[in-house]
Formats: C-alpha cells, sequence, structure tokens
C-alpha cells in the first residue's frame, strides 16, 4: 500500500533526484563558502507578489489526497512566504557566524532578512502568514498556495508560539552579532505563560502519545474556548480567526524552539518552562522521536531542536543527553547517512543526516570513537550527495522541515533549499572542527 502511494505522489509532483556532482572544492571551508554564496543567490532581492525583499523562498508541496479537495497544485508545486521560513535560515546562519566569525558575508544577509519579519508582526506575536484585507476584514492567508475558496477561512490563523519564538530568535541573534541586548516583550512573555496545556482536553495527537495536561507550552496563541471562533471548518475568512480544527496542541518541536528563546533571553523563569522541560524529558524516555513533532515530521528533529536549545543555554535536557547521542548512534545507516523514516512523503536523508549531526555535535564525548566516526562518515554522506547550482554554488536540495496540521502531517509539507543548505553546512563544519586534519578529498573516498 505504502508503495502504490508513493508512486502516486512521483506521478503528482516533479521530485529531485540525486546524481554525483563533481567536488573541485578542496576544503570544507571553500565548500562553506560556495553554501553561503547560494544562499545569498536564493535571497529574494526586490519585493514582489509573493515575497519581501530580504525574505527567503519556500516551496510546498501537496499530495494526492489534499490536491483531491483543492489544497496545494497537482503539479510542481507552491512558493509559500512566512517569517518561519527566514527566521529558521536567519538562526542557522547566526549561529555559525557566532562561531565562524572568519564567514563575513553572514552578517549582510541576516540585516536584509530582518527588516521583512514586521510583515508578519501582530502586537507582540507573530502569525505564519502575511496578512491581507478580505471584504474589508483583516485576515492572514498564504500568499500564494493554490486553495479552493472553501479553504480561504480556514488558513485565516492566529498568532502562534512557534512562529513567535523562532522569529524572535532571530531578532535575538541579528542583536548579538552587532553586540546589543535584546529581550522579548512583556506581552510575549505574558501570552507564553497564558496558552499552556493545562485543565484541558488534549488534542487527539497528543492523547495517542499520552501527553495530557502536560503544562507545556501550547502551540496557537489563542483561547480555544473563545465562543467567536468558528467551528465551521468551511466558515468564511471575515467570520473570525480560528485555531485549525478547533483544537490546541502540544508538540515537541515548538516547545523546544520556546526553551531555546527563553535561553536566549535569560527567561527561563517563566511559568512553563519546567513544565516544557519536563514533557521534552518524557518524550525522550519514551523514545517518541519520530511522532512527539506534529508540525514536525523528522525522526531526528526532536534531537535537533534539543542541541539547539542546549547550545543557547539551556540545561534541562542534560539528563538525556547521552540516550539522545545513543539514538543517533544507533540510527545510522551503511552509508554514513540518517532516514527519516517515518515520513511517508520522502526518505528526507540530507535533512535526516544534518539534524543528526548537528545534535550529536553538540551531544555528543568526542572522546568516544563512535561519535568521532559517525560525524566522519555523516560528513561523507552530505558531500557525496552534494548538488551544484547554475552559477556553480555547492548546496543540498530542500527536503522536508515543516508540515501542516496533525491530520495533515505528511500530505502538506515544506521545504526550502537555503534551510537545509544552511543545516548541512553547520553540520559539515562542525565534523571539521573535530577533525581539522580532513579535507574534501578524505570524505569523498571513505568506504
Amino acid at each position: 500500500m505504502k508503495k502504490l502511494f508513493t508512486l502516486a505522489l512521483v506521478i503528482l509532483n516533479t521530485s529531485t533526484s540525486w546524481g554525483y556532482t563533481q567536488i573541485t572544492a578542496k576544503s570544507l571551508d571553500e565548500i562553506a563558502r560556495s553554501n553561503f554564496k547560494y544562499i545569498a543567490s536564493e535571497q529574494i532581492q526586490k519585493t514582489n507578489s509573493v515575497y519581501w525583499q530580504g525574505e527567503w523562498p519556500t516551496n510546498l508541496y501537496s499530495t494526492l489526497v489534499p490536491i483531491l479537495v483543492g489544497v496545494g497544485r497537482p503539479f510542481g508545486h507552491d512558493q509559500e512566504a512566512s517569517a518561519f521560513t527566514t527566521a529558521s535560515v536567519v538562526n542557522q546562519l547566526a549561529s555559525i557566524y557566532l562561531d565562524h566569525p572568519e564567514f563575513t558575508q553572514i552578517p549582510s544577509l541576516i540585516e536584509k532578512a530582518t527588516p521583512s519579519f514586521q510583515r508578519y508582526r501582530e502586537g507582540d506575536l507573530f502569525n505564519f502568514y502575511p496578512p491581507r484585507i478580505w471584504k474589508g476584514v483583516r485576515v492572514h492567508q498564504p500568499a500564494a498556495m493554490t486553495l479552493f475558496r472553501v479553504w480561504k477561512g480556514f488558513t485565516n490563523i492566529p498568532q502562534d508560539a512557534d512562529t513567535s519564538s523562532v522569529t524572535f530568535a532571530a531578532i535575538y541573534y541579528s542583536h548579538a552579532i552587532k553586540d546589543e541586548p535584546f529581550d522579548i516583550p512583556e506581552g510575549t512573555k505574558e501570552s507564553f505563560a497564558t496558552f499552556r496545556d493545562v485543565d484541558r482536553r488534549g488534542h487527539y495527537y497528543n492523547r495517542s502519545e499520552h501527553q495530557t495536561n502536560t503544562g507545556a507550552f501550547l502551540t496557537w496563541q489563542f483561547d480555544e474556548t473563545d465562543p467567536d471562533m468558528p467551528r465551521f471548518y468551511f466558515a468564511a475568512p471575515q467570520k473570525g480567526v480560528r485555531i485549525p480544527f478547533a483544537k490546541n496542541d502540544v508538540d515537541c518541536v515548538v516547545n523546544l524552539n520556546v526553551l531555546r528563546l527563553l535561553a536566549l533571553t535569560h527567561n527561563e523563569d517563566l511559568p512553563g518552562h519546567d513544565e516544557a522541560c519536563h514533557t521534552i524529558n518524557r518524550m525522550i524516555d519514551k523514545n517518541q522521536h519520530a511522532s512527539c513533532g506534529i508540525y514536525y515530521p523528522n525522526t531526528f528533529n526532536l534531537a535537533y531542536s534539543a542541541s539547539l536549545a542546549h547550545k543557547a543555554g539551556e540545561r534541562c535536557i542534560d539528563k538525556n543527553r547521552n540516550k539522545i547521542v545513543e539514538f543517533i548512534l544507533k540510527e545510522q545507516s551503511a552509508d554514513g547517512g540518517w532516514y527519516n523514516d517515518m515520513n511517508i512523503w520522502k526518505d528526507d536523508r540530507i535533512q535526516s543526516t544534518a539534524f543528526a549531526m548537528n545534535a550529536l555535535a553538540e551531544f555528543g564525548d568526542f572522546t568516544d570513537r563512535r561519535v568521532v566516526n559517525s560525524m566522519k562518515y555523516g560528513a561523507s554522506f552530505l558531500l557525496r550527495n552534494i548538488s551544484k547550482s547554475k552559477d556553480g554554488y555547492y548546496y543540498w536540495p530542500g527536503e522536508v522541515f515543516f508540515t501542516a496540521t496533525a491530520i495533515a502531517r505528511s500530505l502538506v509539507v515544506w521545504k526550502s533549499n537555503s534551510y537545509t543548505t544552511a543545516a548541512a553546512t553547520s553540520a559539515l563544519l562542525k565534523a571539521h572542527k573535530l577533525m581539522p586534519q580532513y579535507d574534501v578529498n578524505y570524505y569523498l573516498h571513505l568506504n
């Protein structure tokens, strides 16, 4: 059945097929500089009908079932503007730059990107979609996604903790690079502390994972019991803001993104922080790596996001760092890469490998030869599957880094060449820091 479904996806969508790319670069430093040139070439240079200047584009793909009901294009993909993608790329680049200030081209990319965030800001929070006026009412909707009219209201969503935490983290990093202080607004803190998984009937997906009344941070910054929120899925946009399917949820990666922001800005005393930490640790204990991310259908996103929070200064995950490392080591394939084995869309091998290596670099013990060898063969896998753009820059084609609601967890997905390239570059640079004696040729000839 899975093979038949995969065949339907291939027929309905174009996909990238990897072939061997001749690499002329000698060092990983040279590869990284080429990667940054590619990311710069992807950044929008002039505001258009979809993107603002400084944003990075996202490709949105739908599969058979959503396409049949009018969500997404049957051939190719849609473009998707969001603060989330651009902020995610900024966070990757900033983290690299703070470790490697020799890459002097990075700050200008970040400086060009951050003004675009204002497009999505509503008060002290951010919305995933840009605003527009619909029949005299301000709503939020996709800028270019193919949607039947009946779905237009469904996408008029409220602000969310994920977009807000990721975007504020990007703003924090943009200030940190210039050695300027930054704190999140009081309204942001109040919202995070208010919308928590307390005294409520949980989302069906969370109940299936036995995660109920956790006290952790909820995704949507909106009262799910609000009597004015439309309950009819196809209510017109002007009828009001609504949480998808009228039920808030707890996502492990969303919570880790909030924890990262709180650590960066020294707000760990916020109500919900300790409960979020406890929830994440319980998910690691129960080996829910592949399933705890409602909006993140990658087996290694929990470990990767935990590593980002840890790098930001969050230490509540330390008790489980060894479990994370053992999980990553166990899942590595013979060819050096990792598989996203819980996603029916694709294996997402580059994205999975980049996530796994970044997490391993943060949590691993480098006196353990298993960790060193794992990083070594992971770097080999990334280099053997690199691509070259028409401009001659090295990059990795985008793979799934985000998805829609729980119902469409692997059916409507977001990909970004810039995000995947930045994540893979970060992984390679971490391997190079660990093993500076090895060059590109060495990795390409590993068996």
